[in-house]
């Protein structure tokens, strides 16, 4: 049963957020921008459970570094330093100390952890030249942790006998773990051979990002709720968790993918 509640709400999610990073520019922009406020606020309410009260000023530098990344450099310097200034402020001359510190590096902890992925996410898809296009890019990695969740969570209900080697996510198998790695693979073939200006690289490229990261990204956000003592990051999706729970592979996977880009020379 849980599997047809997964497949219901891909087959009504997966063909918006294709359309989406399908058409760019300012709908993809918009986009990232409306998930990433309500990442933050999924984790500005369940931090508020465990006694860390997060201004909204969270949600505000986080839409301020997504928009910088876009920019030069310098613009993201300067954001994340009057960040520090602002959010720090606020505890310094309110004269409250109590988990001051704490509230901070959970602040920029959740600024980073998802305003950076996903600005790195829009950068890939504003690639365009001759030789490579950021929509195929996008939709490619999509495509593969996709098929690396699915086909994870298949093996593992099918072929799963060794759990519990990561305690953080305790049904979990090994042999899911292996088969999403696995389909990874050949998803990243299968899109190559039917794309292939992609070229070569994208096979070892797509494979690592979504089947390797794209994984652990889900093991990290295990962590988090974890920590946090909870079983999904929000009940937005009802059965299906939050948002966060939706782009948790993404946001390791993304930057993954743009480092590869960027040390093998594409842009």
């Amino acid at each position: 049963m849980e599997f047809f509640n997964r497949l219901l709400v891909s087959l009504i999610f997966v063909p918006v957020m294709l359309l989406v990073f399908y058409l760019g520019g300012v709908y993809t922009f918009a986009f990232l921008g409306i998930i990433l406020v309500m990442m933050l606020n999924e984790l500005r309410e369940n931090y508020a459970k465990k006694g860390f009260e997060i201004p909204i000023t969270m949600q505000i530098f986080g839409l301020l570094v997504y928009i910088s990344l876009q920019l030069p450099f310098e613009y993201l310097v300067g954001t994340v330093f009057i960040g520090l200034i602002v959010t720090s402020g606020n505890y310094l001359f309110s004269n409250r100390a109590d988990k001051s510190t704490k509230k901070i590096a959970v602040t920029w902890y959740s600024i980073f952890y998802t305003a950076v992925p996903l600005g790195l996410v829009m950068n890939m898809r504003n690639i365009a030249s001759e030789n490579l296009d950021g929509r195929l890019i996008v939709i490619s990695l999509l495509v593969v942790i996709w098929v690396t969740d699915t086909m994870a969570y298949m093996t593992g209900m099918f072929l799963g006998r060794t759990k519990g080697v990561i305690k953080i996510s305790p049904n979990k198998s090994i042999e899911g773990y292996i088969g999403g790695f696995s389909f990874a693979l050949i998803a990243s073939a299968v899109l190559v051979f039917f794309y292939k200006e992609l070229g070569g690289n994208f096979i070892w490229m797509l494979t690592l990002s979504g089947g390797l990261f794209g994984q652990y990204g889900d093991l990290f956000e295990s962590l988090l709720k974890r920590d946090l003592e909870i079983k999904d990051s929000s009940s937005m999706l009802q059965n299906h968790g939050g948002i966060l729970d939706r782009f948790d592979s993404l946001l390791f996977a993304a930057p993954a993918l743009y480092i590869l880009l960027k040390v093998m020379g594409y842009f």
